[in-house]
Order: structure tokens, then sequence, then C-alpha cells
């Protein structure tokens, strides 16, 4: 018989320790990793290329087509204070459900699950005052992950829309 499920990233198996009772994906920027609560997040893709948006907003890196709908892609780097680059092989978009509608994020290599319990969920307010997309931090057996709250990224659908655009492609 089979063991108990394993949350990589988590160091925490359903079963052992508690229940399990909020399961986030877990992705990198650089080498920072951040998350993301499951509930927020409609698909992984592979990355393609975004549509440009010459007069977009700056927190808009392009437009993306997902099976026919045109969907923001957010600059989560600048979010984060990182530098910019160019996608990559290994990159992913993350479509998830904000404020304004949904939008894509882009992650370094593929996103992991991680699961946590209340007590493994710190409030961000007092360690990441200034990033207001921050909600949460996660405590793992390897770490401390931010937990970003897509409703409160900048941007979306309503900023996109205005601007024209096509994207190549879709996933």
């Amino acid at each position: 018989m089979a063991g108990p499920p394993h949350f990589p990233g988590t160091g925490y198996a359903a079963g052992r320790r508690g229940d399990i009772t909020e399961q986030f994906i877990v992705f990198s920027l650089d080498e920072n990793r951040y998350a993301l609560p499951i509930s927020r997040v409609e698909r992984i893709v592979r990355a393609f290329e975004p549509a440009p948006l010459p007069r977009g907003p700056s927190e808009l890196a392009g437009l993306l087509n997902f099976r026919g709908r045109a969907v923001p892609l957010l600059d989560i780097r600048r979010f984060f204070g990182l530098p910019g680059r160019e996608l990559g092989p290994a990159d992913y978009f993350i479509l998830v459900t904000a404020a304004a509608g949904n939008c894509a994020i882009t992650a370094d290599s593929a996103p992991e699950l991680a699961a946590g319990r209340p007590e493994d969920l710190l409030p961000a307010g007092e360690i990441f005052p200034e990033l207001g997309c921050v909600e949460r931090v996660l405590r793992t057996g390897d770490g401390l992950i931010p937990v970003c709250d897509a409703a409160r990224f900048p941007g979306g659908r309503e900023e996109a829309a205005a601007t024209p655009g096509r994207a190549p492609g879709t996933p």
C-alpha cells in the first residue's frame, strides 16, 4: 500500500502533522520563489511569444491569445524589483484570476505544487509592507515563500483591452 501523498517543497505529507488546508502553485523568478493560491490559478502553459503593446501601461509585458481570449501578460518581475529578461525555453505562463479579470504572469521554470496548514502561513504586512501583492508568507521545510494575491496585481483586462494587439499562436 502506498504511503500518504507528498507535497514537494513543503516537507509535509497528507495525514502527517495535521490536515493540509491550502494548496499553492510555487514558481520562480531568478533565484527567488513565490506562490499563488491554487484557487487563483486557471492554467499553466509553456511560454510563447506575446503580442507587444507599444503604448500599453508599463506593468503589461504584452498580450496573449489563450484559445481565442485576449489575456494581458503582467510584468511580474517589475513588481518585485527584478531585472527584465527575455523569455526562455524553460519559461511558463501562469494564467490567474485577478481583480480585473484573467491575466498571466511568467515563471522561469515549471511551477510546483506546495501545501500548507494555517500555522505555516504568516501575515506579510510586517515582512513585506511595500509589496501590496504579497498577502502572506508560506513557511516550508526549506524556507519562506511570499504568497501573492493575484487580486492585488496592478493592471488587468480593462487596461489591456484598450490597447490594440494581436497575439501570435495559441497554446
